[in-house]
């Protein structure tokens, strides 16, 4: 398997944050919603505190991002 180079994957984390918040738009599923904002806003500090290119501040190295998003996606349903 190839690494996703970080350009891509901002782009991706971005619009990741954008489905996630999707159900809360329409108000469907309280629960499921109210799981998936909180998901949305981690991933959105998560991607504005890494760095690189789609990154703000800079403090959290690329690799460790990716350990989260790793950690995360196994632990989904």
């Amino acid at each position: 398997m190839t690494p996703i180079t970080p350009t891509p994957h901002g782009i991706t984390a971005s619009g990741a944050v954008a489905l996630l918040l999707a159900p809360s738009v329409f108000h469907r599923q309280a629960t499921l919603s109210a799981a998936r904002f909180i998901l949305a806003r981690l991933l959105a500090v998560l991607t504005r505190l890494t760095a690189f290119r789609r990154g703000l501040l800079n403090v959290i190295p690329f690799p460790v991002h990716g350990g989260f998003g790793l950690v995360t996606a196994l632990g989904a349903p």
